[in-house]
């Protein structure tokens, strides 16, 4: 038996591919499937899906039997005769065709929980943002206060600061702090900065949940009034500082971090165990203009 779908998705190819490969969507537009789980991640041919029903029930093991990065995957399920087919076309640059095709030979594809609606759903998912990183990115963003800003010490030593923090459109960071302090010394002396936004509130399990954000960035020193006017005005919070105690003789300083790079920290996961953590890059538009 043979069933064909296809749903066209208000997103670009590559955003479609790897929303569908992630087997922590899946539970977002197929109902059946309440957690699944890979041998390994990133998925690649031989990869081994593990989705789980209701009470944590396994539904069956589904080996990756055929893989092209952006165009298609085929898995199978061990021990039948089934197997299922997506295919991904672009339509013009923003938009994605995926194609599913399930064939079982001896079933009647009755179990096969990929129907309409779940296209539908996962049409739904994709272009809200279900789930997406750049969404949970710029949660976490607008809800924590407080960054961690690594720098280096003249002589080459490691330095931690956390220091609350302020961003405009563009996701340039800006933080006041004593100008003789030590990190401020550092990116006087070196004008570069690794920038942590991490939400501590989430719970410890599920592991995989994401919640930290990080920046590589060029951080400079204001000394100008007028750039320092420019600075405060960008903020829709007093934050009770004027320019003018941030210049000439005043003892602080406003300090503008430009990034120039971000990631997202993710996790592999294993029968609900956690097995590493990794970062995944994000292009700055992501996390612009939030």
């Amino acid at each position: 038996m043979k069933k064909q779908l296809n749903v066209t998705i208000n997103k670009p190819l590559k955003e479609v591919f790897d929303f569908v490969l992630d087997p922590r969507n899946t539970h977002a537009w197929i109902d059946a499937i309440k957690y699944e789980e890979t041998d390994e991640f990133p998925v690649r041919r031989g990869t081994i899906y593990h989705p789980f029903g209701e009470g944590a029930t396994a539904l069956g093991d589904f080996p990756v039997t055929e893989f092209e990065d952006r165009k298609s995957f085929t898995y199978t399920r061990d021990g039948s005769t089934f197997s299922a087919k997506y295919t991904f076309t672009p339509v013009g640059v923003t938009s994605t065709k995926m194609e599913y095709l399930s064939v079982d030979e001896e079933g009647d594809l009755s179990d096969d929980p990929v129907d309409r609606d779940a296209l539908q759903k996962l049409k739904y998912a994709i272009e809200h943002e279900v789930t997406s990183r750049r969404v949970i990115a710029r949660e976490i963003i607008k809800k924590i206060h407080y960054a961690n800003i690594a720098t280096v010490t003249p002589d080459g030593l490691p330095w931690n600061t956390p220091v609350f923090y302020l961003y405009d459109e563009d996701m340039n960071i800006y933080w006041l702090s004593d100008k003789t302090n030590q990190h401020s010394q550092n990116v006087r002396s070196t004008p570069k900065a690794f920038i942590t936004i991490y939400d501590s509130t989430v719970p410890v399990f599920p592991s995989h949940n994401c919640a930290g954000v990080y920046f590589s960035a060029d951080v400079t020193e204001i000394n100008d009034l007028e750039q320092a006017r420019a600075a405060l005005g960008r903020f829709n919070m007093d934050i009770g500082v004027k320019a003018e105690d941030c210049v000439a003789g005043a003892v602080r300083r406003i300090y503008r971090a430009t990034p120039n790079d971000v990631w997202m920290n993710d996790a592999e996961v294993k029968n609900v165990a956690f097995l590493r953590d990794f970062r995944v890059e994000l292009a700055l538009g992501d996390v612009q203009k939030i």
